[in-house]
């Protein structure tokens, strides 16, 4: 037995164990003496072992709680991908119940009541995220705030008096240039399959954009194309703002942009006519969704733009047409166009593409 001195019947043992145990073997000697009273104490100093890597992608060893389990750039892509599509449905959803309340006050007054929703929600999430106030976060949150509205308030304007299926794809279209080039001119430098993907997605943004429009529109004037792109570079520079407001904000910046719209509205109601009582539960209930669904919108998209690049979380937020289309074929029962399905399908590629 091992650390037992049996005499020279041990010590016989002993050699003989060695000599099994030597290069003619080709087994390495024991590391103790099996006659030393200490033989049982093993070496117990820990050891690691070297990480495997496939397809990019760090698989670690049980045995080494040192090393991460995945690679954080592509963990990271993921969570930007999944950030901006949920952006994309809420944005869509509260469009949707936006458009929905249009129907029976002006659009001026659904922001008048919906905005104040929406910084109030951002107020009440603010422990849940940290972070703090400061000089930068309420600049860039007032100034997104300004643009915002400005898209807004020119698109619903637009809306009255040209072809939806014009300007909303122009404006669609515009909101996600802005950020891709900002993006880049700040340094980023997406994959070429990323590339790929966003030139798909924005591909994706005008055709699923696009409505049928039975009544004839005749030439469109170059003013209301400029005064689309007005409004898509609005919405653009309100994602540049959001995502430049600094990550050890937390919710503020979110917070700032919703109060001054809120405030801002004010006195555009007031010139238009938009302070009307809501009187009725059910078109109350479709406001305060729509506030809702986005300013929810508005962080997912901040946290997006936190996590991984600015230019691929605006394309796949952009991509919020395709979740209009689809509530109004489920709820409105609207017929989807031809070119609206080959738009939701380049919509299914280039996020393939993104997350690549």
């Amino acid at each position: 037995m091992v650390g037992i001195d049996d005499g020279d019947h041990g010590q016989d043992r002993t050699q003989h164990l060695h000599a099994a145990t030597g290069p003619r073997w080709g087994v390495p000697p024991l590391p103790f003496q099996l006659s030393d009273p200490s033989a049982h104490e093993l070496d117990e100093t820990p050891y690691r072992v070297a990480p495997l890597s496939y397809a990019g992608t760090t698989i670690s060893d049980p045995r080494c709680p040192g090393q991460s389990a995945t690679n954080p750039s592509i963990r990271s892509g993921v969570i930007t991908v999944v950030l901006g599509l949920a952006a994309a449905v809420l944005y869509g959803v509260g469009d949707f119940a936006g458009g929905i309340g249009a129907r029976k006050v002006t659009a001026v007054t659904v922001l008048l009541l919906s905005y104040p929703v929406g910084a109030v929600l951002m107020a009440a999430m603010l422990p849940f995220f940290g972070g703090g106030l400061d000089g930068r976060s309420l600049g860039y949150g007032a100034a997104g705030g300004l643009a915002g509205l400005i898209g807004v308030v020119v698109l619903y304007g637009l809306m009255t008096v040209a072809p939806i299926n014009i300007v909303s794809p122009v404006s669609a279209v515009l909101a996600a240039i802005v950020p891709v080039a900002a993006g880049v001119l700040l340094g980023e430098r997406p994959q070429v399959a990323a590339w790929v993907g966003i030139v798909l997605g924005l591909g994706a943004v005008v055709l699923v954009s696009r409505t049928t429009d039975a009544h004839p529109h005749g030439r469109i004037p170059p003013r209301i194309i400029a005064l689309a792109c007005v409004s898509g570079v609005g919405f653009g520079l309100y994602f540049v703002a959001l995502a430049r407001a600094g990550d050890g904000t937390g919710l503020w910046p979110l917070v700032v942009s919703r109060v001054s719209s809120a405030l801002l509205i004010v006195p555009i109601a007031k010139l238009r006519g938009g302070f009307t009582l809501v009187r009725e539960r059910r078109l109350l209930g479709v406001i305060v969704l729509a506030g809702a669904c986005d300013a929810l919108a508005n962080m997912c998209f901040l946290l997006a733009s936190r996590e991984g690049l600015l230019s691929i979380a605006s394309v796949l937020t952009s991509l919020y047409p395709a979740t209009t289309v689809l509530l109004a074929v489920v709820l409105l029962h609207e017929h989807v166009s031809r070119i609206q399905q080959v738009g939701l399908g380049l919509a299914g590629a280039a996020i393939v593409l993104i997350t690549a």
